[in-house]
């Protein structure tokens, strides 16, 4: 079982739209991916109801932060055999079960202007900061605008610098995902869900398994072949 976690500070759509991005190209490339979506009492799903989706979706409402990290892990194991799981997560949640499991990957979707740049930073440290049993975090981050507008090491410098700027010097190491081949893209220029429904775009169905498979690769999931391993990036 994998589990992708989109997590963060930022704004919920900006996770939320990722997150059915990653789903809708996870089913493009013929698995059977899982949509956990982690809501806040009193908010709205996303998706209305199952069938207008064209992968499997489940809910779980956030009543006990404590506990909600084993619940999604709950759910997720029921999973194991079909695919992998992304977990859609409120504003500020890093439940420690997932933070601890090694088939956890975090993903902080992040926008290129200077206050998402710092909130991603922000989270990093966040996470970081916590005790980790392998002595790492799983986590990397995916700029959400494509064709990427800054080339790995320019996104390494500006984030190292926003760091600095937090009195941490480089004393956390950014993995950063940049999905290549992707038209223009912007999230949140084009909607995906109308009407509670999944509509994707020409453009979007040709941009979301490519996003899939960078994930795939950088985080060294073992559902595809020859992956790359993040960590060795």
């Amino acid at each position: 079982m994998e589990v992708f976690v989109f997590a963060g500070s930022g704004q919920g759509s900006g996770r939320t739209t990722a997150s059915l991005l990653l789903a809708c190209g996870f089913f493009e490339m013929g698995l059977e991916p899982l949509l956990i979506q982690v809501l806040a009492t009193g908010e709205p799903p996303a998706l209305r109801a199952d069938e207008e989706a064209p992968f499997e979706t489940a809910r779980l409402v956030l009543a006990d932060a404590s506990s909600i990290g084993s619940e999604i892990k709950d759910l997720a194991g029921r999973h194991t055999e079909l695919g992998p799981v992304i977990v859609d997560l409120p504003a500020q949640l890093f439940p420690e079960e997932l933070l601890c499991d090694p088939r956890s990957r975090f993903l902080l979707p992040m926008m290129t202007d200077k206050a998402a740049i710092q909130r991603v930073v922000g989270d990093m440290l966040d996470v970081f900061g916590r005790d980790q049993p392998d002595g790492y975090a799983r986590t990397w981050i995916l700029p959400t605008r494509w064709p990427s507008i800054l080339r790995r090491e320019e996104y390494v410098a500006v984030l190292n610098r926003a760091l600095a700027r937090c009195g941490q010097g480089s004393s956390v190491t950014f993995h950063i995902i940049q999905p290549g081949g992707i038209p223009e893209l912007y999230l949140g220029f084009e909607p995906i869900l109308v009407e509670g429904r999944i509509v994707l775009s020409p453009l979007l169905m040709k941009a979301v398994a490519m996003i899939a498979y960078s994930v795939l690769r950088a985080t060294g999931s073992s559902l595809i072949e020859f992956p790359e391993n993040a960590f060795l990036q």
